[in-house]
């Protein structure tokens, strides 16, 4: 048998670094501070896999170990906000133009346009949308076959779903997301990689300027 057949479950840290990422994503875990000893308790474990978690989500960006072994989720902040957007944007748009030949294909194009469908009826939803946007965004990168690129962009967008979690609260910035979407679908399907690039950065500057009237408010 090889290293390939072989089937790797998740372990413990993993678990729980996925559970509380979520929770971090989706508004559960509010910035502030946790105590480790209560996690170890609610998930029925040592201080140890969960302190492994802690370190991966302090590695995202998402917690902070400061001094006196306190521990706490991190503030959102425009400065992170302007970087991560900055460097989302150089790297996507690098996948996309990578992308455009295969994504030019009929059963590419067809898989973009049931996602853009399903979004439509989930314009009211704001987590099933956010959840469909992100497969539409990845359905569009995969398509580069750059792993390591794919990598790269997966992390940021760790660091950058509790922004998302504000961006998804505005209606007006879905409804022209699915605008921009279908822009950018268009233009790939004609084979014009600098137009789709040029609706992706506009897109994604949107993105982050919406979110920063939400941190505003």
């Amino acid at each position: 048998m090889s290293d390939a057949d072989i089937v790797r479950l998740p372990s413990l840290p993993d678990v729980i670094y996925e559970r509380l990422r979520k929770e971090i994503a989706t508004g559960q875990l509010q910035p502030g501070p946790l105590k480790l000893r209560p996690l170890a308790e609610r998930f029925g474990t040592s201080p140890i896999p969960v302190r492994e978690a802690l370190r991966r989500l302090e590695a995202d960006r998402l917690v902070s170990f400061l001094g006196n072994r306190a521990i706490r989720v991190n503030e959102v902040s425009a400065k992170e906000l302007d970087e991560v957007f900055a460097i989302r944007a150089e790297l996507e748009s690098l996948a996309l133009r990578l992308a455009i030949p295969a994504l030019a294909q009929p059963e590419h194009i067809a898989a973009l346009e049931q996602l853009m469908d399903r979004m439509d009826e989930q314009v009211d939803d704001s987590a099933a949308w956010r959840a469909t946007n992100e497969e539409f965004h990845y359905a569009l990168y995969e398509a580069a076959e750059s792993a390591r690129l794919l990598g790269l962009i997966h992390n940021l967008w760790i660091v950058v779903e509790p922004y998302l979690r504000m961006y998804v609260r505005s209606l007006p910035g879905r409804r022209e997301s699915q605008k921009q979407h279908r822009e950018m679908v268009a233009h790939v399907l004609a084979g014009d990689a600098a137009a789709a690039e040029a609706v992706l950065r506009e897109h994604l500057e949107g993105t982050r300027l919406v979110v920063l009237d939400q941190m505003a408010r």
